[in-house]
């Protein structure tokens, strides 16, 4: 993606020689049967993900147009902006909610 908006930051002189194998399953674990987010700094020592060697900018244009679509689809989306179900029973777990049909 970067090859199509800004291409003059791409050395491609030696993108083979750029790969980092990456084991996102063992990087994400955070303990049996859990995940947790963890900044991209700790996946990679040079800034990539995978084998640049693969890239070019036809794959980087599809990359992008893809990812405007989903944006759009869901920016668009009327399940996006829908109000949500109010689920809650009256004093479930000796909370008490606000009454819907008198709002006390």
């Amino acid at each position: 993606m970067m090859m199509v908006c800004e291409p003059g930051l791409v050395d491609d002189s030696d993108l083979g020689g750029l790969a980092s194998p990456m084991d996102g399953k063992k990087f994400l674990q955070a303990g049996e049967g859990s995940y947790r987010w963890r900044p991209f700094a700790h996946v990679t020592e040079n800034g990539l993900a995978g084998n640049p060697a693969r890239s070019n900018v036809v794959k980087g244009e599809k990359m992008l147009e893809a990812a405007a679509e989903a944006v759009a689809r869901l920016i668009c989306g009327p399940e996006t902006w829908a109000l949500p179900n109010d689920l809650r029973l009256d004093g479930t777990g000796g909370v008490p909610f606000r009454d819907r049909n008198t709002n006390r």
